[in-house]
């Protein structure tokens, strides 16, 4: 009976960390995405942009908003890894629990929304293309929507694809939760360093623009 009660509580545990990894990963992967559509219409100055689930939860200011999901995208993805390095590990010491409904259905809950996430985007960069080809000949900024929009999608694709690819090969059997969070953190580091070299150059290219131009209104009122 004692022996019962102790592996059901082992179970519970592990499914609690398994759920843990999942969504950990599930936000880290969404943070990079949005970061890496705030840093492109930064950088390009386009007034069209990558938006996604995270634009919810960062709606203020475009550079503390870049900051929080830079950010929160590291702190995930480091969360993802220490809590699917225990999960490993309490899984050496219970095989079985592969096999439970749990396991199952998290694994598969990730899966499936990393599928739909990447045909989503496949289906907007197909729309970008035939709007782009519409629209040849007016005033839209047609390069504009592929610096704002397509590449920042064809890059995001590729990581949340990769991550996708990753979730499935743990659902066939496969171990690549530490590959997935590695290069996870790698890409979400490497964004948060962009990050900060973005934020303060466009901050005060942003700030002296408006000084410059506030000036020029100012000398305007007295230019007779």
């Amino acid at each position: 009976m004692n022996s019962k009660v102790t592996q059901s509580s082992a179970k519970g545990l592990t499914t609690l960390l398994y759920t843990g990894a999942a969504f950990a990963t599930f936000m880290s992967v969404y943070s990079i995405v949005a970061v890496i559509g705030k840093l492109f219409s930064m950088w390009t100055s386009s007034e069209v942009s990558l938006q996604n689930l995270m634009a919810v939860f960062a709606g203020g200011n475009v550079y503390t908003d870049t900051i929080l999901l830079a950010v929160v995208g590291v702190g995930m993805a480091v969360a993802a890894f220490f809590l699917y390095g225990k999960v490993s590990r309490e899984i050496a010491k219970q095989p079985e629990y592969t096999k439970t409904t749990a396991y199952a259905f998290i694994t598969n809950a990730l899966v499936g929304i990393f599928a739909v996430t990447v045909a989503v985007m496949a289906l907007e960069m197909v729309s970008i293309l035939i709007s782009s080809l519409l629209l040849i000949g007016t005033g839209t900024n047609i390069g504009a929507m592929y610096l704002g929009m397509f590449l920042p999608l064809l890059l995001s694709v590729g990581v949340v694809g990769f991550a996708g690819w990753m979730a499935m090969e743990i659902m066939r059997g496969r171990d690549k939760s530490k590959l997935l969070t590695l290069v996870a953190m790698s890409v979400a580091g490497a964004l948060l360093v962009a990050t900060f070299i973005t934020v303060p150059i466009k901050a005060h290219s942003s700030s002296s623009s408006s000084s410059e131009q506030n000036y020029n209104q100012i000398r305007q009122l007295f230019d007779y």
